[in-house]
């Protein structure tokens, strides 16, 4: 769905409030503005695609490209990185991956859970590492003049390349699009928990307001309950035996 949709369900038919995104009517007869609900709708999708990793990226070079350099260990990944679910060398080596704190001895020798790492050979990269706390992606061994310039290409969870914004409403969000009408939920609840209960007159409908926006924030739930299990699912190799296998 077009962010325009996204906003127009959010105020009209959710909300029950003014429309004016949607139309482009340049009146101020709203509870909420276009701004607010725009704000509501970006965290929905960044707490959807953080918590579900639903994003998955390996051909966009911004984000899933790693150029090595002589002598360097540790590179920046993009901040719209969540999480590095694989890495690939120079199109032909599938990296192993290890902690970011493991230390290195020689060739042969791997101590892990140690404090610190000391990479002390130089050659292709047989390992790499991520620290969510830094933002780099390392490898070992330490890439040497030979593969300056090669590539390692990554496989990515990631936030949306661009996040949604007012002067774009043609566009979509980019999670999958069964999930679109779920960031609506969090967005309800999100806009009815700042509700003002002098807005009605009357302060007690203040609890009627909230049971409505617990339950938007209870399908949002769900909602990312079940991209999870999807998730799961598609991620998972299936068995196959073959014809002569034992069974028992």
């Amino acid at each position: 769905m077009k962010l325009s949709e996204l906003l127009g369900e959010l105020r009209r038919n959710v909300l029950r409030d003014a429309s004016t995104a949607a139309n482009g009517r340049d009146v101020d007869d709203s509870l909420w503005s276009d701004d607010a609900l725009l704000l509501y709708l970006r965290d929905a999708e960044e707490k959807f695609v953080t918590q579900t990793l639903c994003l998955r990226d390996s051909i966009t070079p911004a984000v899933t490209q790693i150029t090595l350099v002589e002598g360097q260990t540790d590179y920046a990944l993009d901040s719209r990185v969540i999480a590095c679910l694989s890495a690939l060398y120079d199109g032909r080596f599938q990296l192993g991956r290890t902690n970011y704190g493991t230390r290195f001895g020689s060739d042969a020798q791997v101590t892990p859970n140690s404090a610190t790492h000391e990479p002390q050979s130089i050659g292709e990269p047989r390992l790499f590492y991520t620290d969510k706390d830094t933002g780099y992606l390392g490898v070992y061994p330490i890439p040497g003049a030979t593969q300056a310039g090669q590539i390692i290409r990554l496989q990515v969870a990631r936030r949306p390349l661009e996040p949604l914004s007012k002067t774009a409403l043609d566009a979509s969000p980019e999670i999958p699009d069964e999930w679109h009408l779920d960031l609506v939920e969090w967005g309800a609840w999100r806009a009815l928990r700042n509700h003002d209960a002098d807005i009605d007159g009357d302060p007690q409908n203040i609890s009627i307001v909230m049971a409505r926006a617990s339950a938007h924030k209870k399908r949002f739930e769900e909602a990312i309950a079940e991209c999870k299990r999807k998730m799961k699912y598609m991620t998972t190799q299936r068995v196959e035996f073959g014809g002569r296998a034992n069974w028992s």
